[in-house]
């Protein structure tokens, strides 16, 4: 059996119920907003978040025949002012191109929002990536 934290690893029976969920109007996205104590530069935050990569490779994997693969970790989108109104916030993911995170920063560089596929995260699953 293939250990969850390794690749490639069968997408689990929770997340399949979601992927072959028949009303394709779902999107079945997990948002996770944070305000910062401190400002984070995007080095840092780039380097908090291959690390995590290196920990939790489903942070950067691609979906392919309902099984995940390897992928790079997704660029952190920097937005002008409020992470939560940016255009494409709320786009749909395309599994199989790209990895099921987001990671916004706002250009105050404390607004922080991560956004997950959740076949692949939910919503507790967020609030540890961000405190990673």
């Amino acid at each position: 059996m293939t250990h969850p934290q390794q690749l490639p690893a069968p997408a689990s029976r929770h997340a399949l119920s979601l992927l072959r969920f028949p009303d394709p109007r779902t999107d079945w996205v997990v948002v996770t907003v944070a305000t910062l104590s401190q400002p984070v530069g995007l080095d840092l935050l780039t380097q908090r978040l291959s690390a995590l990569h290196q920990a939790v490779p489903v942070v950067g994997a691609r979906l392919r025949d309902e099984v995940w693969i390897s992928g790079a970790p997704p660029v952190i989108e920097m937005v002008d002012g409020g992470p939560l109104g940016s255009p494409g916030f709320d786009r749909p993911f395309e599994l199989t191109s790209e990895a099921p995170l987001r990671v916004l920063l706002g250009s105050d560089q404390r607004r922080l929002v991560v956004i997950g596929h959740h076949a692949a995260f939910d919503g507790l699953a967020l609030v540890a990536i961000i405190a990673a």
